[in-house]
């Protein structure tokens, strides 16, 4: 039960520390800010969270700029981005690591 309890209060503490720095005006700690505000046309962001065996790993999906980020959340609550990754060279690929039929295959048989 503590660990469900924790888990609801990371995950809303994350939520609410992202959509703060997404409204915060200007520049934080001297960057830009990278996730524009719905004035500025902006679109919106996606969060999912599970729990892994370090914690509860927290996935934001920014669909306005196509950028994904990971953060790790362990058990005292510590908060640790793990990885940033734009996903638009991704999105243009058409194949990659997929088992056969392959699309490329599929076109070379079809007459």
């Amino acid at each position: 039960m503590t660990n469900r309890w924790l888990t609801r209060l990371v995950w809303v503490a994350s939520t609410a520390l992202v959509l703060w720095l997404a409204s915060t005006p200007g520049n934080l700690l001297s960057q830009t800010a990278i996730v524009p505000s719905r004035a500025e046309g902006g679109g919106r962001l996606q969060m999912h969270s599970s729990q892994t065996a370090q914690g509860t790993q927290l996935i934001i999906l920014d669909d306005s700029v196509r950028s994904l980020a990971v953060y790790q959340v362990d058990g005292g609550g510590n908060l640790q981005l793990r990885c940033v990754r734009a996903l638009s060279g991704d999105l243009r690929m058409e194949e990659y690591n997929g088992s056969p039929p392959l699309p490329s295959e599929i076109r070379r048989a079809q007459p």
